[in-house]
């Protein structure tokens, strides 16, 4: 006897444990959950809290938008006093 597919599903290539859960073909088996799919965050940085322009920059979370560049990030100087320091050149 024949097993009945879902109609929806038929062609998709969706396998059943993903049918609904909002995952798309290509992200099936890739550990990245339905809100990350589209978002260009890799896997490993999905709950870093880090943005796709920040994912491999060495730049940590709450240095992001900051405008303190990787090598001043835990030197305890402030982007006013880097600025000071080329400004007064």
């Amino acid at each position: 006897m024949k097993k009945k597919s879902k109609p929806g599903f038929q062609n998709t290539g969706i396998s059943t444990q993903y049918q609904n859960a909002g995952i798309s073909t290509q992200y099936q088996n890739t550990g990245i959950p339905t809100q990350y799919q589209n978002t260009g965050i890799s896997t490993q940085y999905q709950n870093a809290g880090i943005s796709t322009q920040y994912q491999n920059t060495g730049i940590s979370t709450q240095y992001q938008n900051t405008g303190i560049s990787t090598q001043y990030q835990n030197t305890g100087i402030s982007t006013l006093k880097l600025t000071t320091l080329f400004v007064g050149f």
